[in-house]
């Protein structure tokens, strides 16, 4: 795990390789009218009419029931239901699903329509959103029912500050912003807009854009935070998320495959990141995501894997509290599932050198100097990326 940085808001891959990346497209918010949704029971539902509803129309669910729709999606983050209630000892609760899985369970206390939002992940294709009635009442002197008027699933878009402080190309070459190795003027490497948010991209081949680290390896970028390190502050919480695209190739047969995004202090640690494998360690003796999570002061790691899945967007949560003493964390998660969840514990260390800095991009194996047949092909996206700060 060693130099490789850019810094928020960021994407990469190769040119000639085929994303789901339009030069100047963002992806549409997806919206439908709760009438047009399925109700389950049949009888347990009804259209009716509302001139404060959009289109004149709302759905009215008066027994324990839910309404459901299909819907083709781009990568998602929230769910927005417009809706209202009628009380009757108590206010309805409404349960979003998306695939059969709750998301959220809300009770709904306003009489006039309000818009009830579900943050969640939902990943690009064909997903069965649904909104559970799940606490109706009917007794001789009152009824409870809950409104639907509309339903909006929220697609992913960057952050509007993070693109303007960070899509700056003539930051990216500026040669005394860089730590050694520094890849001079990689032509591939380039910013793009994705379903996912722009970001950057470009390729790691064996010939082309690579500048060497040492006999046996080699870099694609290696870059302090054009911010100063600033987005990364001592202790304080932290949320980081972005996007992660993988097309179909090979990955190298070595522990060094690839870091695709890094805390890096600056002194000999590597600190934490999202990295490749494929030794036969991770799941299926696959190649794999692996995760990386410094377990003590020098290069000493714990690890987990995840399946590596070609072709497909992955998003990433890390959530982190950056303290020399007990009270740090540093949990990640991909795709909804946590896969590393270190508490109570120091994410950083004395004698490591300092803050730590946000880095990414690829490095890999110098072919046969190393052992190995070849760098190959290897291509990463990075997408949407966004941070936060508590």
């Amino acid at each position: 795990m060693r130099y490789l940085r850019m810094t928020i808001v960021s994407l990469f891959t190769a040119a000639a390789i085929i994303l789901p990346v339009a030069p100047h497209a963002t992806a549409a918010n997806t919206t439908i009218e709760a009438e047009s949704m399925v109700v389950s029971p049949a009888s347990a539902g009804r259209v009716i009419t509302d001139s404060s509803a959009s289109g004149g129309y709302a759905l009215e669910l008066y027994k324990k029931s839910s309404a459901s729709t299909n819907l083709s999606l781009p990568a998602s983050i929230s769910v927005v239901i417009r809706a209202k209630r009628q009380s009757c000892l108590g206010a309805p609760k409404m349960t979003v699903l998306i695939d059969g899985n709750a998301i959220s369970e809300t009770t709904v206390s306003a009489t006039s329509w309000t818009n009830y939002t579900t943050t969640a992940t939902i990943n690009a294709g064909t997903h069965t959103l649904s909104i559970a009635f799940t606490n109706a009442l009917n007794i001789f002197f009152c009824s409870r029912g809950l409104f639907l008027d509309t339903v909006t699933v929220a697609a992913v878009t960057a952050a509007t500050s993070a693109i303007a402080q960070y899509s700056d190309l003539s930051l990216v070459f500026a040669r005394n912003t860089y730590y050694n190795p520094a890849v001079a003027l990689p032509p591939d490497f380039q910013t793009v807009s994705t379903v996912n948010g722009p970001g950057w991209q470009f390729a790691v081949s064996d010939t082309a854009d690579v500048a060497p680290w040492t006999n046996t390896m080699k870099a694609v970028l290696a870059k302090v935070n054009p911010n100063g390190g600033k987005d990364v502050v001592m202790n304080q919480s932290q949320q980081w998320d972005f996007w992660v695209y993988l097309p179909s190739q090979s990955i190298v047969t070595s522990w060094n495959g690839g870091v695709l995004w890094e805390f890096h202090t600056p002194g000999v640690s590597s600190g934490h990141g999202v990295e490749l494998d494929n030794t036969g360690r991770g799941p299926g003796g696959k190649p794999s995501f692996r995760f990386a999570f410094q377990s003590s002061a020098g290069q000493h790691y714990a690890y987990t894997y995840a399946p590596l899945v070609f072709d497909a967007w992955h998003h990433c949560t890390i959530k982190v509290r950056w303290s020399l003493g007990s009270d740090g964390f540093y949990q990640l998660f991909m795709d909804g599932t946590q896969y590393v969840n270190h508490q109570n514990t120091p994410t950083v260390y004395f004698g490591d050198g300092g803050t730590p800095f946000l880095q990414f991009g690829l490095y890999a194996d110098i072919g046969a100097a190393n052992g190995v047949a070849s760098v190959g092909n290897s291509q990463v996206t990075i997408a949407g990326i966004t941070n936060t700060t508590s």
